[in-house]
C-alpha cells in the first residue's frame, strides 16, 4: 500500500478543478468581539412569571438572523448573523451559538491575498478596541464561475465554499472567546465615521503593517518585556512612517530622507491627540516620547544602559494604548467620547 502524504496552506471543498483559487471574490470569516462591537447579536431572551401559580416562570430564547451591516468600501465589507443550534443536550446543557460573520465580496475576482488582508485589518481593529487577542477564523469563500449550475437571473444566492487555512490571521492555541459582559470595547462601530472606516480599511497597504506588528504582541504568551517593548517600538516607528507617507502622499518626489524615529514618534502622539486625551498621568506628549524613546533604545542598543523590566513593561503597554487610542481618533471617533483608561 503507498501512502502520499500533500501538505498545502490552505484547503477548498470544492470538486472544480479548473478554479485554482488564488482569485476569489468573496472571502468570509468569523470574528470573536465583532458581535458587541457592532451591537449584532440573533439571540433574544424573554422571561416571564405565572400569575396563576406563583414561582412557576419561563424563559424564551429565540434566535434569527438579523439585517447585515453594509461597511462597503473596495472589497464590499459587511458584517452579517447566523447561529447553530443541536436539539439534544449536551449533559443537562442546550447550547446555541451566535456568531457575528464579516464577509468582503468584489465584482471581480481579486488575489486570495488582498481578500485576506481586509479580513487582517479586521482582526487588528477588534484587537485594538478591546486590547485583546480576538481570533479569526476562515469560514468560506466564493467565485462566481464555480457555483452548482447556472444562476437565475434575480437571484442573489449563492454558494459559498468551505474553507480551511488555519493562518489567515493572528492565531493562539486555546485561545478564550472574549466575555461579553466583562470586555468592555474602546469604541464600538457606533461612534465611527462610516467613512473614516471604510478610508482605513480600502488603505490596508498603507495601515495593516504598524497594526499588525501591534496586535502580534497580544499572540505571544510568555514572552520577555524587551521583547514586548521592542515590537511596540517598531509599531510606533511603523505607524509614524505611514503617517509621514499619508501626509507626503500628494507629492512623493518631495519627501527626502525619511524623518528620525523621534519626529515619527511625534507625528503618532499629534494624530492620537496624547496631550488633549491625556493619555499619561503625569508626562504631556514631548516628555512621553524622550521617556519611551530612552526605554526604546536600551532595549535595542548594547551602548546603552539596559532598560529595567519594569520600566520596559510600562512603556510598552503605554504604547500600544497609544496606536488603540490613535486608531481610535482616525476612525472619526470623538475625543469626548474617549474614556482614558490607566
Amino acid at each position: 500500500m503507498t501512502i502520499d502524504r500533500v501538505r498545502s496552506s490552505r484547503i477548498i471543498h470544492s470538486a472544480n478543478t479548473e478554479c485554482d483559487y488564488e482569485l476569489v471574490d468573496g472571502m468570509c470569516t468569523e470574528l470573536d468581539g465583532l458581535a458587541q462591537w457592532c451591537g449584532l447579536s440573533t439571540v433574544t431572551t424573554s422571561l416571564s412569571w405565572s400569575k396563576e401559580t406563583p414561582g412557576v416562570k419561563s424563559v424564551t430564547i429565540e434566535a434569527a438572523n438579523k439585517p447585515s451591516i453594509e461597511v462597503g468600501g473596495a472589497f464590499g465589507i459587511s458584517i452579517g448573523t447566523s447561529f447553530t443550534h443541536n436539539p439534544s443536550p449536551k449533559g443537562n446543557v442546550y447550547s446555541l451559538i451566535d456568531i457575528v460573520n464579516v464577509r468582503t465580496h468584489t465584482g471581480q475576482l481579486r488575489p486570495w491575498g488582498e481578500h485576506a488582508a481586509v479580513h487582517r485589518m479586521m482582526q487588528d481593529l477588534m484587537c485594538l478596541v478591546y486590547g485583546k487577542p480576538c481570533q479569526l477564523t476562515l469560514k468560506s469563500i466564493k467565485r462566481e464561475d464555480d457555483q452548482y449550475g447556472p444562476v437565475p437571473d434575480g437571484d442573489d444566492r449563492r454558494w459559498w465554499r468551505e474553507a480551511y487555512e488555519p493562518n489567515l490571521g493572528r492565531g493562539l492555541t486555546d485561545l478564550k472567546p472574549l466575555d461579553r459582559y466583562k470586555d468592555e470595547p474602546l469604541f464600538t462601530l457606533a461612534d465611527v465615521d462610516p467613512d473614516a472606516l471604510r478610508s482605513w480599511l480600502d488603505g490596508f497597504q498603507l495601515w495593516s503593517r504598524p497594526t499588525w506588528i501591534a496586535v502580534s504582541s497580544m499572540f505571544q504568551m510568555g514572552t520577555a518585556v524587551e521583547v514586548f517593548l521592542l515590537q511596540i517600538g517598531v509599531a510606533l516607528e511603523a505607524l509614524g512612517h505611514s503617517i509621514w507617507m499619508e501626509e507626503t502622499s500628494s507629492d512623493p518626489s518631495k519627501r527626502g530622507k525619511t524623518p528620525s524615529y523621534p519626529a515619527l514618534l511625534e507625528r503618532v502622539t499629534k494624530a492620537a491627540c496624547f496631550d488633549e486625551l491625556s493619555l499619561h498621568k503625569t508626562w504631556d506628549a514631548a516628555q512621553w516620547r524622550e521617556e519611551f524613546n530612552t526605554a526604546f533604545k536600551g532595549a535595542k542598543h548594547a551602548d546603552n544602559p539596559m532598560t529595567d523590566p519594569h520600566i520596559a513593561t510600562e512603556r510598552a503597554r503605554e504604547g500600544l494604548k497609544l496606536i488603540r487610542y490613535w486608531l481610535a481618533i482616525r476612525l472619526g471617533v470623538k475625543a469626548e467620547q474617549l474614556c482614558v483608561q490607566s
